[in-house]
Parts: structure tokens; sequence; C-alpha cells
């Protein structure tokens, strides 16, 4: 028997879900280089979609990773950087 209480149907979801309306499947346009981002080297961060390559520091433009990033005024940032930048 499948449980059925209101936390069970939070975490699979009431409402089928529309793929077509998530940015993250299929083809998008990278938010970096505004070229065709493929599933397989896509990152997403902050609701915005990029290629693994453009997800990068615009401080020293190391490539990031979603462990260990900062974000702020629409700008990424390494650990370094946001610290050097916003906690002086």
């Amino acid at each position: 028997e499948i449980e059925d209480t209101p936390d069970f149907q939070s975490v699979i979801g009431i409402q089928p879900i529309k793929l077509n309306d998530d940015p993250t499947f299929g083809t998008s346009i990278c938010c970096q280089c505004s070229k065709s981002v493929y599933p397989m080297d896509r990152v997403c961060a902050n609701d915005k979609v990029m290629h693994k390559n453009c997800f990068r520091c615009c401080e020293c433009q190391c490539t990031l990773k979603l462990a260990n990033f900062a974000y702020n005024g629409g700008k990424f940032y390494c650990e370094t950087h946001f610290q050097q930048k916003y906690t002086a």
C-alpha cells in the first residue's frame, strides 16, 4: 500500500511535472555566452543556466563548482574573491 499523507504528497508532488516549463530540461541558452547549452554540458546555479566551462569567477576566471561559489549582484565569484570584495 502506498502512503498517502500530506508529507508524502509534498515529496512526490501533487501535480505532474511539466517538462516544457523546466529551465533545466532540453536545450537552453547560456546566460554567460548566449550559446546553446545541451544537458550533458549544463550547470544550473541561482536559476541561471550555463555551460560548465562558462561557470567562472568574474574576477579571476577560475572554473567554479556548485559546492563552492558565491553570487552577488548578478555575478558569480570564487570564495576567495567574494570574501575579498564583500567582507573587507
